[in-house]
């Protein structure tokens, strides 16, 4: 009858409006989901950067410790040696002008004058090159390199690590927009097509179930056709 068409039509609107509620419940969760796998992928990443972070700090402490900081420390030493064989160098040219001296003031002699002259031409070389080996060790004593920290440690990787960077900035907006309350919806364009159809066919079997109710009212024995 017309009332039981009525009623299938109700019906099947009410399964198109379930199956779009169903559609749009599922893509939040899909959405959802995806989310939270970004989130972990970011944490991942997060973590291995920092472990690799870690093992290049560590790499280059053990580096500045066996290789830099020896290399430096022989270098002052030899420093340190040639400042000290200049020293010795100077006081024995300091003895042999003084007794130079002593010589040429008992006998002022032009050979003992001559030997003053030599005597105190080294002992002024001997000085110019202490004071160049004293001023090298003491120049390159404070140029002992710095112990690396875990900051510049942590630029170098990051410089090199582009595509982590492009991760950690992507995780940070998927955090930010985890927590909001934005709705994901499917795509039920053609349910939405199909359910207004529907629509239309339930409101003229409506129309049709009216006229007819009208009629029956106004003619209790009038059967109609839809009857």
């Amino acid at each position: 009858t017309l009332k039981q068409q009525v009623a299938a039509q109700e019906d099947y609107i009410a399964n198109i409006k379930a199956r779009i509620s169903q559609a749009n419940t599922n893509a939040q969760a899909a959405a959802a989901q995806a989310a939270a796998q970004k989130e972990a992928d970011a944490i991942a990443a997060q973590a291995a950067q920092a472990e690799a972070a870690q093992k290049a700090y560590a790499a280059a402490q053990k580096k500045y410790q066996n290789e830099t900081l020896p290399a430096y420390q022989t270098q002052l030493n030899m420093l340190a040696d040639e400042m000290n064989q200049a020293q010795t160098a100077y006081n024995q040219s300091e003895t042999d002008y003084q007794m130079a001296f002593q010589t040429w003031g008992s006998e002022q002699s032009d050979e003992n004058a001559a030997a003053l002259d030599v005597a105190e031409s080294a002992r002024n070389d001997a000085q110019i090159a202490y004071q160049n080996a004293k001023s090298a060790y003491e120049d390159y004593k404070t140029q002992k390199p710095a112990a690396p920290e875990m900051n510049d440690v942590n630029s170098e990787s990051i410089s090199d690590g582009n595509t982590a960077d492009s991760i950690f900035s992507d995780s940070a907006e998927t955090v930010t927009n985890n927590g909001s309350d934005t709705t994901v919806t499917a795509d039920t364009s053609a349910l939405e097509a199909e359910l207004e159809k529907a629509s239309n066919t339930l409101a003229e079997l409506q129309s049709r179930l009216s006229s007819q109710q009208a009629v029956a009212e106004s003619d209790p024995s009038a059967v109609t056709a839809e009857e």
